[in-house]
Protein backbone atom coordinates (compact mmCIF):
# COMPACT_ATOMS: atom_id res chain seq x y z
CA UNK A 1 0.00 0.00 0.00
CA UNK A 2 1.33 3.17 -1.37
CA UNK A 3 0.23 6.53 -0.24
CA UNK A 4 3.03 8.51 -0.37
CA UNK A 5 0.99 11.85 -2.44
CA UNK A 6 -1.73 11.52 0.57
CA UNK A 7 1.03 11.30 3.06
CA UNK A 8 2.07 14.83 1.82
CA UNK A 9 -1.17 16.02 1.81
CA UNK A 10 -2.01 14.64 5.04
CA UNK A 11 1.34 16.39 6.52
CA UNK A 12 0.20 19.89 4.94
CA UNK A 13 -3.12 19.79 6.68
CA UNK A 14 -1.45 18.48 9.96
CA UNK A 15 1.30 21.80 9.85
CA UNK A 16 -2.10 23.56 8.89
CA UNK A 17 -4.11 22.63 11.89
CA UNK A 18 -1.01 22.75 14.30
CA UNK A 19 -0.94 26.48 13.06
CA UNK A 20 -4.90 26.71 14.51
CA UNK A 21 -4.48 24.07 17.51
CA UNK A 22 -3.48 24.87 21.49
CA UNK A 23 -0.30 23.97 22.60
CA UNK A 24 -1.36 22.46 26.16
CA UNK A 25 0.48 21.59 29.33
CA UNK A 26 3.19 23.75 27.92
CA UNK A 27 4.71 27.45 27.26
CA UNK A 28 4.37 29.76 24.47
CA UNK A 29 6.26 32.77 23.98
CA UNK A 30 4.41 35.94 23.60
CA UNK A 31 4.75 38.45 21.28
CA UNK A 32 7.34 40.34 23.55
CA UNK A 33 9.15 37.54 24.10
CA UNK A 34 7.88 36.45 27.61
CA UNK A 35 6.68 32.86 28.06
CA UNK A 36 2.74 32.73 29.39
CA UNK A 37 1.80 29.45 31.08
CA UNK A 38 -0.51 27.19 29.34
CA UNK A 39 -2.51 26.89 32.02
CA UNK A 40 -2.54 30.34 33.29
CA UNK A 41 -6.28 31.09 31.80
CA UNK A 42 -5.14 34.49 30.05
CA UNK A 43 -8.00 36.14 27.65
CA UNK A 44 -7.50 36.04 24.29
CA UNK A 45 -6.34 40.02 23.02
CA UNK A 46 -9.47 41.90 22.19
CA UNK A 47 -10.87 41.22 18.54
CA UNK A 48 -10.26 44.41 17.51
CA UNK A 49 -6.50 43.99 18.00
CA UNK A 50 -4.35 43.37 14.62
CA UNK A 51 -3.23 40.43 13.81
CA UNK A 52 0.30 39.89 13.27
CA UNK A 53 3.04 37.20 12.54
CA UNK A 54 4.20 37.87 15.91
CA UNK A 55 1.07 37.27 17.96
CA UNK A 56 -1.00 35.06 15.47
CA UNK A 57 -0.07 31.51 17.27
CA UNK A 58 -0.24 33.36 20.64
CA UNK A 59 -3.70 34.36 19.98
CA UNK A 60 -5.13 31.32 18.77
CA UNK A 61 -3.25 29.19 21.47
CA UNK A 62 -5.21 31.09 23.41
CA UNK A 63 -8.40 30.72 22.61
CA UNK A 64 -8.51 27.25 21.93
CA UNK A 65 -7.08 26.47 25.11
CA UNK A 66 -10.90 27.16 26.26
CA UNK A 67 -12.09 25.17 23.61
CA UNK A 68 -9.95 21.75 23.99
CA UNK A 69 -12.16 20.37 21.34
CA UNK A 70 -13.63 20.89 17.82
CA UNK A 71 -15.12 18.52 14.62
CA UNK A 72 -13.21 18.72 11.72
CA UNK A 73 -14.21 18.22 8.26
CA UNK A 74 -11.67 17.78 5.57
CA UNK A 75 -10.94 18.07 1.60
CA UNK A 76 -7.75 17.13 0.04
CA UNK A 77 -7.48 17.06 -3.71
CA UNK A 78 -4.23 15.91 -5.68
CA UNK A 79 -3.04 13.84 -8.75
CA UNK A 80 -6.73 13.22 -9.64
CA UNK A 81 -7.34 11.54 -5.91
CA UNK A 82 -10.21 13.34 -3.52
CA UNK A 83 -9.86 12.79 -0.02
CA UNK A 84 -12.30 13.28 2.30
CA UNK A 85 -11.98 12.52 6.34
CA UNK A 86 -14.27 13.44 8.95
CA UNK A 87 -14.39 13.16 12.97
CA UNK A 88 -13.76 15.10 16.25
CA UNK A 89 -10.22 16.08 18.10
CA UNK A 90 -9.36 16.59 21.80
CA UNK A 91 -6.27 18.71 23.47
CA UNK A 92 -5.41 17.05 26.99
CA UNK A 93 -3.29 18.39 29.54
CA UNK A 94 -1.04 16.77 28.83
CA UNK A 95 0.70 15.70 25.43
CA UNK A 96 -0.29 11.87 26.14
CA UNK A 97 -3.39 13.25 26.36
CA UNK A 98 -4.65 14.03 22.89
CA UNK A 99 -6.54 12.13 20.87
CA UNK A 100 -8.24 12.16 17.43
CA UNK A 101 -10.84 9.72 16.09
CA UNK A 102 -11.25 10.16 11.93
CA UNK A 103 -13.04 8.29 9.31
CA UNK A 104 -10.99 9.04 5.55
CA UNK A 105 -12.67 8.43 1.99
CA UNK A 106 -9.86 7.63 -0.61
CA UNK A 107 -12.55 7.31 -3.33
CA UNK A 108 -11.92 4.31 -5.91
CA UNK A 109 -8.18 5.29 -6.97
CA UNK A 110 -7.27 4.85 -3.40
CA UNK A 111 -7.61 1.88 -0.55
CA UNK A 112 -11.18 3.19 0.08
CA UNK A 113 -12.69 4.10 4.06
CA UNK A 114 -9.86 3.97 6.15
CA UNK A 115 -10.82 4.54 10.08
CA UNK A 116 -8.06 5.96 12.84
CA UNK A 117 -8.39 6.29 16.15
CA UNK A 118 -5.40 7.83 18.00
CA UNK A 119 -5.64 7.40 21.70
CA UNK A 120 -3.77 7.08 25.40
CA UNK A 121 -0.74 7.15 22.91
CA UNK A 122 -2.29 3.92 20.69
CA UNK A 123 -3.14 3.88 17.05
CA UNK A 124 -5.77 1.61 15.81
CA UNK A 125 -6.52 1.73 12.01
CA UNK A 126 -9.28 -0.37 10.04
CA UNK A 127 -8.10 -0.27 6.74
CA UNK A 128 -10.64 -2.30 5.26
CA UNK A 129 -9.89 -5.58 3.23
CA UNK A 130 -6.41 -4.98 4.77
CA UNK A 131 -7.28 -5.47 7.89
CA UNK A 132 -9.53 -8.03 7.52
CA UNK A 133 -12.36 -5.37 7.98
CA UNK A 134 -11.39 -4.80 11.91
CA UNK A 135 -9.03 -2.04 13.57
CA UNK A 136 -5.40 -3.37 13.68
CA UNK A 137 -2.94 -1.83 16.94
CA UNK A 138 0.14 -0.17 17.13
CA UNK A 139 2.14 1.23 19.87
CA UNK A 140 3.61 4.49 18.93
CA UNK A 141 6.29 3.87 21.81
CA UNK A 142 7.54 0.97 19.90
CA UNK A 143 10.61 2.38 17.64
CA UNK A 144 11.43 -0.87 16.79
CA UNK A 145 8.15 -1.07 14.75
CA UNK A 146 8.52 -0.50 11.01
CA UNK A 147 5.16 0.73 10.79
CA UNK A 148 5.13 3.16 13.83
CA UNK A 149 8.65 4.42 12.36
CA UNK A 150 6.42 5.63 9.15
CA UNK A 151 3.31 6.62 11.02
CA UNK A 152 5.12 8.91 13.38
CA UNK A 153 6.15 11.41 11.40
CA UNK A 154 2.68 12.72 10.93
CA UNK A 155 1.23 11.81 13.93
CA UNK A 156 3.48 13.26 15.97
CA UNK A 157 1.99 16.19 14.89
CA UNK A 158 -1.09 15.84 16.71
CA UNK A 159 1.36 16.67 19.52
CA UNK A 160 1.17 20.48 19.50
CA UNK A 161 2.63 21.15 23.06
CA UNK A 162 5.36 20.54 20.52
CA UNK A 163 5.00 21.69 17.08
CA UNK A 164 3.18 24.92 17.99
CA UNK A 165 6.16 27.02 18.84
CA UNK A 166 8.19 25.73 15.65
CA UNK A 167 4.81 26.69 13.56
CA UNK A 168 5.03 30.14 15.27
CA UNK A 169 8.08 30.46 14.12
CA UNK A 170 7.80 29.52 10.57
CA UNK A 171 4.81 32.19 9.85
CA UNK A 172 6.70 34.79 8.06
CA UNK A 173 3.18 37.58 7.72
CA UNK A 174 -0.41 37.64 8.76
CA UNK A 175 -2.86 40.14 6.36
CA UNK A 176 -6.55 40.44 6.55
CA UNK A 177 -7.89 39.87 3.04
CA UNK A 178 -11.04 40.04 1.83
CA UNK A 179 -14.97 40.37 3.66
CA UNK A 180 -15.62 38.14 6.92
CA UNK A 181 -18.13 35.71 5.75
CA UNK A 182 -21.05 33.18 7.65
CA UNK A 183 -19.17 30.15 8.55
CA UNK A 184 -19.82 28.17 11.67
CA UNK A 185 -22.85 30.41 12.66
CA UNK A 186 -20.32 33.08 13.29
CA UNK A 187 -18.56 36.23 11.12
CA UNK A 188 -14.78 34.64 10.45
CA UNK A 189 -12.47 37.02 8.48
CA UNK A 190 -10.14 35.65 6.22
CA UNK A 191 -6.52 36.37 6.57
CA UNK A 192 -3.42 35.00 4.18
CA UNK A 193 -1.03 33.57 6.72
CA UNK A 194 2.44 32.69 4.91
CA UNK A 195 4.90 30.13 6.25
CA UNK A 196 8.19 29.56 5.54
CA UNK A 197 8.23 25.65 5.03
CA UNK A 198 12.15 24.92 5.67
CA UNK A 199 11.12 25.64 9.46
CA UNK A 200 8.32 23.32 9.30
CA UNK A 201 9.91 20.03 10.61
CA UNK A 202 6.64 17.95 9.32
CA UNK A 203 7.63 19.20 6.32
CA UNK A 204 11.52 18.06 6.47
CA UNK A 205 10.43 14.83 7.89
CA UNK A 206 9.18 13.57 4.47
CA UNK A 207 10.82 11.28 1.86
CA UNK A 208 13.08 13.59 -1.02
CA UNK A 209 11.12 13.10 -3.73
CA UNK A 210 7.73 14.75 -1.36
CA UNK A 211 9.80 17.28 -0.54
CA UNK A 212 11.16 18.71 -3.97
CA UNK A 213 7.74 19.24 -4.46
CA UNK A 214 6.38 21.68 -1.65
CA UNK A 215 7.63 25.49 -2.30
CA UNK A 216 9.61 27.87 -0.26
CA UNK A 217 6.46 29.28 0.96
CA UNK A 218 2.86 28.20 1.55
CA UNK A 219 0.06 30.42 1.82
CA UNK A 220 -2.73 29.20 4.21
CA UNK A 221 -5.97 31.41 4.22
CA UNK A 222 -7.60 31.09 7.30
CA UNK A 223 -11.02 32.05 8.73
CA UNK A 224 -11.04 33.40 12.50
CA UNK A 225 -14.11 34.35 14.53
CA UNK A 226 -14.49 37.17 16.57
CA UNK A 227 -13.54 35.02 19.49
CA UNK A 228 -9.95 34.31 17.55
CA UNK A 229 -11.14 30.46 17.11
CA UNK A 230 -10.03 28.94 13.78
CA UNK A 231 -13.89 28.06 11.66
CA UNK A 232 -12.22 27.86 7.79
CA UNK A 233 -8.90 27.02 5.91
CA UNK A 234 -7.49 26.74 2.52
CA UNK A 235 -4.69 25.98 0.95
CA UNK A 236 -2.97 25.09 -2.39
CA UNK A 237 0.43 24.10 -3.65
CA UNK A 238 1.50 21.68 -6.35
CA UNK A 239 -1.89 20.41 -8.07
CA UNK A 240 -2.82 20.00 -4.56
CA UNK A 241 -5.49 21.67 -2.94
CA UNK A 242 -7.27 21.43 0.79
CA UNK A 243 -10.20 22.87 2.44
CA UNK A 244 -10.45 22.30 6.37
CA UNK A 245 -13.61 23.10 8.60
CA UNK A 246 -13.80 23.35 12.36
CA UNK A 247 -16.90 23.85 14.35
CA UNK A 248 -18.42 22.59 17.31
CA UNK A 249 -15.99 24.18 19.68
CA UNK A 250 -15.65 23.30 23.27
CA UNK A 251 -18.26 20.47 22.77
CA UNK A 252 -18.42 16.99 24.10
CA UNK A 253 -16.53 14.22 21.93
CA UNK A 254 -15.82 10.67 22.68
CA UNK A 255 -12.76 9.27 21.44
CA UNK A 256 -11.90 5.69 23.34
CA UNK A 257 -10.32 2.44 21.60
CA UNK A 258 -12.30 0.53 19.28
CA UNK A 259 -14.30 -2.20 20.97
CA UNK A 260 -12.91 -5.42 21.35
CA UNK A 261 -15.04 -7.35 18.84
CA UNK A 262 -13.77 -4.74 16.48
CA UNK A 263 -9.93 -5.35 17.55
CA UNK A 264 -7.85 -7.48 14.98
CA UNK A 265 -6.06 -10.13 16.77
CA UNK A 266 -2.98 -9.09 14.71
CA UNK A 267 -1.14 -6.12 15.12
CA UNK A 268 -1.02 -3.23 12.77
CA UNK A 269 2.31 -4.30 11.86
CA UNK A 270 1.96 -7.42 11.28
CA UNK A 271 -1.16 -6.99 8.74
CA UNK A 272 0.69 -4.43 6.86
CA UNK A 273 4.36 -5.47 6.67
CA UNK A 274 6.37 -4.52 3.58
CA UNK A 275 4.14 -1.95 3.11
CA UNK A 276 4.11 1.48 2.71
CA UNK A 277 1.92 4.38 4.20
Amino acid sequence: MKLRLTKLAVVASVAALALGTSACGGSDTASDGSATSAGSGASASPASDVLTAKNFSERLVTAQQKSRTSHVEMVIEAGGQKVTASGDQQTGEKPEDNAVSVTMEYGQAGPGTMKVTFVDGQIYMNLGALTGGKFAKADLSDTSDPITQQLAPVLEQLDTSQQVTALADAVTSVEAKGDPETIDGVQAQPYEVTVDTSRVEAFAELPEASRSTIPKTLVYTMFLGPDDLLRRMTYGFGGMTGTIDLSQWGEPVDITPPPADELSDKSLSTLLKGASV
